[in-house]
């Protein structure tokens, strides 16, 4: 149910779905992913990277959780690894916006990050 409140925007509905799910589910990848992804349109940075990584670490490899894992990592000040996370996802296959992608790039390539 808390996935398919991702699907629906339903971030708040969604992040206290997947919040107990996870629990009965530690070893799915995918919940601590979409728990993530409801987590970061929350604006809790810090938690949904933590998600990224355990759902990594469980072997949920998907582009766009390194994607995800970029912008977490970005507000969290980590600017460098954020954006190798985001070139990580575009080399993989996600479609990141052109204008960001090439942001990115620029930033990546100058001294002033």
């Amino acid at each position: 149910r808390g996935m398919c409140k991702v699907g629906l925007q339903d971030m708040e509905g969604a992040y206290e779905d997947l919040k107990n799910i996870t629990i009965n589910r530690k070893n799915d990848g995918s919940m601590y992913f979409y728990r993530g992804i409801s987590e970061l349109y929350l604006d809790k940075y810090k938690e949904a990277k933590c998600d990224f990584d355990t759902s990594e670490t469980l072997g949920f490899i998907r582009p766009d959780l390194y994607y995800y894992r970029g912008c977490c990592k970005t507000h969290l000040n980590d600017k460098i690894n954020g954006y190798i996370e985001v070139i990580k996802a575009h080399d993989m296959g996600f479609e990141v916006p052109a204008d960001e992608y090439e942001k990115v790039l620029k930033k990546l390539n100058s001294k002033n990050i």
